[in-house]
């Protein structure tokens, strides 16, 4: 008599005899960890707020268009101070991350300065990346702090 076998049973027998069960598996659980970490880190709504005008003026800066930092610098600024003024998720209230955000303030409100006085093309270009690589420092260090 021939006993029929459902395609779950045979594709779990197929990934342990070809060895990739154990990968398979470690691989959800890296997948399901990140979207853990993501979920924690955009829980903090002062982030994703800085994150959008960040984004909205970055971005269109490294195609040459610095119509929108020029515009938005203040509200940058702004975002900026409304981050470094929150109460951090409970991960995320470290020492190195609050200094962080603190410079991260302070270089927001320059660019806005140098914004308003009508900095070169070339000044504002080196001020935002150089706070894009600020965000992203923080970033990270909220990415290390939720994995833990």
């Amino acid at each position: 008599m021939k006993k029929i076998i459902g395609i779950g049973v045979v594709c779990s027998l197929l990934l342990v005899l070809t060895g990739t069960g154990g990968t398979a598996w470690a691989q959800e659980g890296k997948h399901e960890k990140k979207h853990e970490v993501h979920n924690k880190i955009h829980s903090w709504k002062q982030l994703d707020e800085y994150h959008d005008v960040m984004a909205a003026t970055f971005h269109p800066m490294e195609e040459g268009n610095l119509k929108p930092i020029r515009s938005r610098a203040d509200e940058l600024a702004l975002k900026a101070t409304n981050w470094a003024k929150s109460t951090p998720p409970k991960e995320f209230d470290r020492p190195e991350i609050k200094q962080n955000l603190t410079a991260l303030e302070t270089e927001s409100k320059a660019l806005a300065a140098l914004v308003g006085k009508k900095a070169t093309d070339e000044e504002i270009k080196k001020s935002l990346t150089a706070l894009h690589d600020r965000f992203h420092q923080i970033v990270g260090q909220c990415r290390d702090a939720a994995k833990k």
